[in-house]
């Protein structure tokens, strides 16, 4: 039976040498269809993982107490046991308030009294139906009906993939200027345009609406005259309220460090507060009210600068649409709106991180075929023979095209890893049956019979190698556990792009190598 297929094979590679134009000609222009295809496919930055992770954080109206929002991280772990059949048992739990030293900031978690955290793990993928993005569509269905909760965001899947791309939204607009109210509002007017869009969810701004605190106004002539000054004022103020170091307590061999301050009735009273005694350079107590006023107002948690320009943020997570599309979108929302006069608009997040990726994978693409192209040369001590040969790699793209639309992926770093890594794989079909061709006809062969017999004799190997390469990709192509985001498309773009290119090496590479030797084939034939 194999044999039939050798001949078969034959005979199709002699009726393709002898209509190599038209071979060549409706080539070129599947190529260029394909490659038109090609332009629907979207492009993403990293794979979004499913490695069960699901951290939700809230915020509640600010001067929120602490207890009140931990109350309402309770509520919100309550609706995860009724929505997540799929959690780990044991594995959740609720944070709300602030740690003295910022730890939950360091790991990319919001902290304030009016914040909370609520954090869950989820079975293994393929031990349930629902991805963790399903599930988080379901608990967001929950959490709308939650009057008290003033935004809130979903990170499900990985922490550790929100880690890597540096807790960056993948869309994030940039709005920065001398003028916090102007671009307060600038952030805004993007947060509404942004939300009316469905290919957008989670959608906020890090524009800050301040926090109900108490403020301390000093008198300085009035602290100057009662032998006081601002930082003396200022350093008792905090050692009464937070405590100052006065020793060690030691029990049953464990230390303990002792602070001195005021009580908690002393401490949470504005009224209290002004009855407070300070000790002046003279040695007397004064009391707080009498060099200060102390009065409550809202005052802003962070003011962010970059380049020592004020800046907010509006971002927003992608609905079932790729990175490139949802740039696209967000730019025209960015180019449709009127900004305001000293206020500048880019667009950033994961798009810029993307465009930085590519723009290397590109340098890394071309060198590759370059490389390649410069070691076949030396091998074959010839520039025309790996001419003919690199002609697989542009059409190994159409492979990898129409694998990406049988498929919905989409081009990201992961796929495009495997573009390069097919640089160097597909070239091995074509390499084989131009070196045999090549000593054929050194061995007496003419040109067409040369180019058929290679063609025959080298069927074998070909399909070997390129089936062996394939099988083996299988499993990572149909791969259903974690890590299928980064393994699974990497072995379909691999696998679409092999198909595609051992069908180049057998029937397009002949035509390509006979057109291009037919002139010194008739000279020879001349002599």
């Amino acid at each position: 039976m194999f044999n039939k297929v050798e001949y078969g094979y034959k005979n199709l590679l002699a009726w393709t040498v002898a209509h190599k134009g038209m071979v060549i000609v409706s080539a070129a222009v599947i190529f260029v269809v394909v490659m038109l295809w090609g332009k629907k496919i979207g492009t993403d930055y990293i794979p979004d993982f499913d490695a069960g992770s699901f951290a939700l954080s809230f915020e509640t109206e600010v001067g929120t107490s602490a207890e009140q929002t931990d109350s309402i991280g309770q509520q919100i772990l309550k609706i995860l046991y009724e929505e997540i059949e799929e959690m780990v048992p044991g594995s959740s739990g609720a944070i709300a308030g602030q740690t003295r030293d910022g730890a939950l900031t360091t790991v990319g978690f919001k902290e304030g009294k009016n914040i909370g955290s609520v954090l869950c793990h989820l079975t293994l993928p393929d031990k349930r139906k629902r991805t963790a993005e399903e599930i988080a569509d379901a608990v967001r269905k929950r959490l709308d009906e939650i009057p008290q909760i003033e935004k809130y965001q979903i990170q499900a899947g990985s922490i550790l993939a929100a880690a890597i791309t540096g807790n960056k939204r993948p869309v994030e607009i940039h709005i920065s200027g001398d003028d916090l109210d102007a671009i307060n509002k600038t952030a805004l007017s993007f947060e509404e345009k942004l939300k009316a869009r469905n290919e957008f969810k989670d959608v906020e701004t890090s524009v800050d609406n301040g926090k109900i605190e108490v403020q301390i106004v000093i008198d300085k002539e009035k602290a100057s005259q009662m032998a006081l000054n601002t930082a003396l004022i200022g350093m008792q103020v905090r050692q009464n309220l937070f405590g100052a170091e006065s020793g060690e307590f030691t029990e049953g061999g464990d230390d303990y460090d002792i602070k001195i301050r005021y009580a908690p009735e002393f401490r949470n009273d504005i009224d209290k507060l002004n009855e407070m005694q300070l000790t002046n350079l003279l040695g007397k107590q004064v009391s707080l009210s009498s060099v200060a006023e102390i009065k409550q107002d809202v005052g802003l948690l962070e003011i962010q600068r970059e380049s020592q320009q004020r800046f907010v943020l509006a971002t927003a997570n992608l609905n079932d649409v790729s990175l490139g599309k949802g740039a696209k979108i967000a730019q025209a929302i960015i180019d449709d709106t009127e900004i305001p006069d000293g206020v500048s608009v880019s667009l950033g997040g994961q798009v810029v991180d993307q465009g930085e990726s590519f723009g290397d994978l590109y340098l890394i693409l071309f060198l590759g075929i370059a490389l390649v192209y410069m070691v076949m040369a030396a091998q074959f001590e010839s520039f025309k023979d790996p001419f003919i040969i690199i002609f697989a790699v542009p059409f190994t793209l159409v492979g990898v095209v129409l694998a990406f639309l049988a498929t919905g992926l989409t081009l990201s770093v992961t796929t495009f890893i495997g573009v390069i890594m097919l640089m160097g794989i597909v070239v091995n079909n074509g390499i084989v049956l131009v070196d045999y061709t090549n000593m054929l006809r050194k061995r007496g062969y003419t040109l067409y019979d040369a180019v058929a017999e290679a063609g025959r004799s080298r069927l074998r190997p070909i399909l070997m190698t390129t089936l062996t390469t394939i099988l083996g990709m299988l499993p990572m192509a149909l791969s259903k556990g974690m890590g299928k985001e980064m393994y699974s498309p990497l072995g379909v773009t691999i696998i679409g792009g092999l198909l595609v290119s051992a069908l180049v090496s057998l029937i397009l590479i002949p035509a390509i190598y006979t057109s291009i030797n037919e002139k010194s084939e008739l000279k020879s034939v001349n002599k």
